[in-house]
């Protein structure tokens, strides 16, 4: 299901969804400082970093804990809305 029409995310999870794609389209590497880098503006760093949560349960996103870094990848790009 397209991100944009799941009922079960918020308007603020969308919203990350939507940066973690336009993120990856634009091929910048994907992790929790990168996330906390380009929300900083309109979202206080640990509130973005929780919002990746549902992303993951619904398998929007995979988060990948390695080392000091936390990579982040698309598991879902379904940019296509479908009716």
């Amino acid at each position: 299901m397209h991100y944009l029409l799941n009922k079960n995310l918020s308007f603020e999870e969308k919203g990350i969804m939507a940066l973690l794609l336009h993120l990856h389209e634009g091929g910048i590497k994907l992790t929790n400082e990168t996330i906390k880098h380009y929300c900083e503006h309109y979202l206080p760093p640990i509130e973005a970093v929780k919002l990746l949560l549902p992303l993951r349960v619904l398998g929007y996103i995979e988060i990948i804990k390695g080392g000091d870094e936390t990579r982040i990848s698309i598991v879902k790009e379904d940019n296509e809305i479908k009716e």
